[in-house]
């Protein structure tokens, strides 16, 4: 399947709808595409989008939502999963190889008093921190639930 590659939110086109409801437009900075698992686009997705509460409350809704897309959008095209569960389980194994690379550049790439005001500095400091401890163990958790036999 085709990745994007680099999708977080200021790659995202919004568009409303006649309702005011949003949907997505668009997707731009298509350099790094590749063919590969989608799951990746997924984690990243998710990764620099989901709060940590929302990520924690909710992953399970949305890869499930994910997954129910795909099967009524793929038209005659088999879908590399045939179950709900052999999807998580991969999405799972993913983020485990994925956060090695998304974690360096979470650290590096944050410089607090550019993206945030004086006013809420410590808080984005908190929320950075979070969601960092976040990965590192919801990776842990996924290497000792697939990896780790």
């Amino acid at each position: 399947m085709l990745c994007q590659g680099d999708i977080w939110s200021p790659n995202i086109l919004w568009k409303t709808d006649e309702y005011g409801e949003f949907h997505v437009g668009g997707l731009v900075d298509w350099q790094v595409t590749q063919v590969g698992s989608p799951l990746e686009d997924l984690v990243f997705l998710f990764h620099s989008t989901l709060s940590v509460k929302e990520y924690s409350t909710n992953l399970n809704d949305y890869i499930q939502f994910y997954f129910e897309q795909l099967k009524a959008e793929r038209d005659s095209m088999d879908l590399p999963w045939e179950s709900l569960d052999e999807l998580i389980k991969s999405y799972e194994i993913t983020y485990a190889y994925m956060i090695p690379i998304l974690l360096p550049l979470t650290v590096s790439m944050v410089d607090f008093e550019k993206s945030c005001s004086a006013e809420i500095i410590e808080q984005c400091k908190d929320t950075w921190k979070a969601k960092v401890i976040l990965m590192a163990k919801e990776s842990v958790r996924c290497l000792e639930k697939h990896l780790h036999k």
